[in-house]
């Protein structure tokens, strides 16, 4: 309401192994391991009736690289450790993604895994955008719009396909 966008990671499972939000079950073990409170999770889930929407950007974490697809295109795996499902709005690179370590100078580099690298990845990706945007003398895109955006390329809660080039 007030014209923030938040990015938000969509967490990483329990263990090796990313929570389908989608899946009571998985939920459901994800509770069980106190990685999740149940009754919030359901929330999570676009198909239940308890789902509530926040207007967050959920953010969840790709492998590695394309592979090629006997298909004819580029697959884009979800890293296993990235909770997964309908609620997740896009993807981005989340494996060895470095990090600079503060203090330390010179070119020291740490690595940064999961959803919280990839959701870092995308609210850069957001704010070069509206700072673009302001700096042209256009308004800031509300936070549904650019959320509704970064969704078109989300073909669903598994693995992602674009054309080869």
């Amino acid at each position: 309401a007030l014209g923030f966008v938040v990015v938000e990671a969509a967490g990483n499972g329990a263990g090796r192994r990313g929570v389908d939000l989608d899946s009571a079950q998985n939920l459901s073990v994800a509770a069980k391991r106190g990685r999740l409170w149940l009754g919030d999770a359901e929330r999570l889930c676009r198909s239940s009736p308890r789902f509530r929407d926040s207007g967050a950007i959920v953010v969840g974490a790709l492998d590695c690289g394309p592979d090629s697809d006997e298909g004819g295109g580029v697959r884009y795996p979800l890293n296993p450790v990235s909770n997964r499902g309908s609620r997740l709005d896009c993807v981005a690179y989340g494996r060895d993604v470095p990090l600079p370590l503060p203090g330390v100078g010179g070119n020291a580099l740490d690595m940064f895994h999961g959803t919280s690298a990839a959701s870092a990845i995308v609210a850069g990706m957001v704010a070069s955008c509206q700072s673009m945007r302001v700096a042209s003398k256009m308004p800031p895109l509300s936070a549904e719009t650019i959320r509704a955006h970064l969704a078109q390329v989300m073909s669903g809660a598994g693995e992602r396909r674009f054309p080869k080039r």
